[in-house]
């Protein structure tokens, strides 16, 4: 007995349903990937967005972020002093690098709270990474704390953008 060219009915059948069923579960992966790539694109446009909100230039982050820290320091009371700062690369990135900026200040108890407050209040990513508190020595006779001047130091961590061409 010979099989028609193709297959029996029975076994053309079987191959139907057979690539009717292959059909639909690649239909159904298909509106997956589809949901997936929606999702990714979503994701894309919105960090493109963060980025741009709250990472600056690196060319212009330095100048930007200490000009609100004395600004911060002035609404505070304060005054501020010399600060300094550098970059860290970020592992796995080739935009994005870590500034940090040690800053000191000078003044009361009261308005160094302030500037913390503002400082972490900031429209810009701002990461209070430490402070170190002095009460330097008086030696007028005693004072009461919310008199005295205090010194502090602050480490602020944030992030900047640059190009790969840019020169450093």
């Amino acid at each position: 007995f010979r099989s028609p060219f193709g297959g029996s009915a029975d076994d053309l059948r079987k191959d139907q349903a057979r690539l009717s069923a292959q059909l639909r579960q690649l239909q159904s992966t298909l509106e997956t990937s589809k949901l997936h790539v929606a999702k990714i694109e979503i994701a894309r446009t919105e960090g493109d967005e963060f980025l741009a909100k709250y990472i600056m230039e690196k060319r212009a982050a330095s100048a930007i972020t200490v000009e609100e820290m004395n600004k911060a320091a002035t609404d505070a009371g304060i005054r501020a002093l010399p600060e300094n700062a550098g970059y860290e690369d970020i592992e796995g990135s080739d935009t994005l690098q870590m500034m940090s900026i040690t800053a000191n200040f000078e003044g009361s108890y009261a308005g160094l709270a302030k500037l913390m407050n503002l400082l972490e209040k900031s429209p810009r990513f701002l990461i209070i990474d430490s402070m170190n508190l002095n009460a330097p020595q008086q030696q007028n006779g005693p004072q009461t704390a919310a008199q005295q001047n205090l010194n502090v130091s602050v480490k602020l961590l944030t992030f900047v953008r640059h190009e790969p061409g840019d020169v450093e």
